[in-house]
């Protein structure tokens, strides 16, 4: 299963959740080494459960409805395909013949994994496609979160992919709306930066594991990182920032920020 292409809309296990199916997507057995790294000691999936495929590779037109339903039901992991992938050093028979969506013959081959789904997606597409709101979705209709639960979960994962995207891959530091013209400043940082080809095309990686009655949602930036000494420990009213670690940490029954600030892992309790 190395680049059969998926034609039509897609058709998780239930019932759709939208109308509208993504231009074009592939599905494959093999992801960025970065993001197989993520499931490194998940089991597979059992033989014949579930229509779920290893992973499916993802051109544009990617929203929050075509990303819950690839997550809850089509694949253990999806990829965005890069705005300009690279080119093939010897071109493989079994790769999609689809121009400009194939996976790069670096990457690592992945089986469907258990209690497991991760995704990949360019600064672009995870600054409008709602990935927080889609992970929580998909948990919820995977049965791992309930609506009592889902609210603190989507509260601290939503802050995570929001510090990954905004401080992380565009580089706009807290400190931006801290004076009278702050947030016009931030808002016209936030368009140039959306709009640099080398930022927009940075990845965020979420990853999201269950087993023994725990949720661990791992957050990756591509971005610079920041001295882990600064972030505060408890609520400071005189911290410029940091304070969403703070949030997340007062909801969360474990944060844990790692590889000089860009990787935030989440730990909840299920119940």
């Amino acid at each position: 299963m190395t680049g059969r292409p998926v034609t039509g809309a897609f058709r998780p296990s239930g019932p759709a959740l939208c109308d509208n199916s993504l231009r074009v997507a592939v599905a494959c057995d093999r992801v960025p080494p970065a993001l197989a790294a993520l499931a490194v000691g998940v089991p597979p999936a059992p033989p014949g459960t579930g229509a779920r495929r290893a992973a499916i590779l993802v051109g544009d037109g990617l929203d929050r409805d075509g990303l819950t339903r690839l997550l809850a039901g089509e694949a253990g992991f999806v990829v965005e395909a890069d705005e300009s992938p690279p080119a093939a050093s010897s071109p493989d028979p079994g790769l999609s013949p689809d121009p400009g969506l194939s996976p790069d013959p670096g990457w690592t081959r992945v089986v469907v994994p258990q209690a497991l789904f991760a995704l990949s997606l360019s600064t672009r597409t995870s600054w409008t496609a709602q990935p927080a709101a889609a992970v929580c979705d998909a948990l919820v209709l995977l049965g791992v979160l309930d609506g009592d639960s889902r609210g603190t979960v989507e509260l601290c994962l939503h802050e995570a992919v929001a510090n990954a995207i905004v401080h992380g891959n565009l580089g706009i530091a807290s400190a931006a709306k801290n004076h009278p013209e702050g947030y016009e400043t931030f808002g016209r940082l936030l368009s140039e930066r959306l709009a640099d080809p080398r930022r927009r095309r940075l990845r965020l990686t979420v990853a999201a594991r269950w087993a023994d009655g725990w949720l661990d949602i791992t957050v990756v930036d591509e971005g610079q990182g920041f001295d882990l000494a600064l972030l505060p420990r408890a609520a400071d009213g005189n911290s410029r920032s940091g304070r969403g670690f703070v949030f997340m940490r007062a909801l969360a029954a474990g944060v844990d920020v790692c590889d000089g600030g860009r990787c935030t892992r989440l730990r909840f309790a299920l119940t």
